[in-house]
């Protein structure tokens, strides 16, 4: 059960390594991670009564 739990670790560390290399190194591949910006203009009115 140990050894389980050791290469459970072992594999999430590596998985945690690439992703993070994958996050500094994506945009000099052309993967972009910035968001879609969409503007959305919503009439206010004031003091209706």
């Amino acid at each position: 059960m140990s050894s389980f739990i050791k290469s459970l670790l072992i594999l999430a560390m590596i998985g945690l390594v690439c992703l993070t290399f994958y996050a500094y190194l994506g945009p000099f591949f052309g993967v972009s991670f910035d968001p879609t910006r969409n503007t959305k203009q919503v009439p206010v009115i004031l003091n209706e009564s």
